[in-house]
Order: C-alpha cells, then sequence, then structure tokens
C-alpha cells in the first residue's frame, strides 16, 4: 500500500496551484502550501470515501457529501482557507477524482 502522505505530495516539475510561491514571498509560499495541503487532505477524504459523490448548487446548497468534503479541505487548511482556495482545490479534487491523479499530474507539469 503506498504511503498516504506522500501520494499525493506535490512532485518535481508540476506547477504551482496558486501561481503566488515561485516568488519566494512567505506569504505567496504560505498561500501555495496551503492550497496544496487542501488537496492532499481533499483527496485522503476522497480516497476514504469511494462512493461519495459531492454535490455543490449553483444556488450554494451542498449535498451531505459535499459538506464533509468541505469540511475536509477547511481542516487541511487549518482554518485559514480563503474563498478562491476553497473554490480551486475543491475544483482540483473532483476532476483528480473524475480523471485520476496521475493524469492530474501530467496536466500539472505541461510546460506550453
Amino acid at each position: 500500500m503506498p504511503n498516504v502522505m506522500n501520494l499525493y505530495a506535490w512532485q518535481p516539475g508540476m506547477a504551482e496551484i496558486s501561481g503566488y510561491g515561485e516568488e519566494g514571498d512567505p506569504q505567496g509560499v504560505a498561500y501555495e502550501e496551503t492550497c496544496r495541503a487542501m488537496v492532499r487532505r481533499g483527496m485522503q477524504w476522497m480516497d476514504a470515501h469511494p462512493d461519495a459523490d459531492p454535490c455543490f448548487g449553483s444556488d450554494g446548497t451542498k449535498n451531505s457529501d459535499a459538506i464533509e468534503f468541505s469540511q475536509a479541505l477547511v481542516d487541511g487548511s487549518q482554518d485559514e482557507a480563503t474563498g478562491a482556495m476553497f473554490t480551486k482545490t475543491a475544483e482540483i479534487c473532483l476532476w483528480a477524482k473524475e480523471n485520476g491523479w496521475d493524469a492530474y499530474v501530467a496536466l500539472m507539469r505541461r510546460s506550453d
């Protein structure tokens, strides 16, 4: 069984989620690291709940899976998540659930 802590670790050559960490600004680096932690936590939640189907309504409604998934993302941020962080990391996790983590890694390694 793979090491769960390393399973969703950022790999060399992957682009940033936020785009704020490359300049070496401590706040930007912290923002990026928080986004990555949220993705790791969200993907771990997905692994623990393989039959879950988090649904977010356009009117702000959420099903019970979405509520639990949302809490996992917030927990990953240690309550530091902004709305933008939450939206982006949720999108990443949902995309990776559908397409696979390896596909996400490949997408993030593209250099266009």
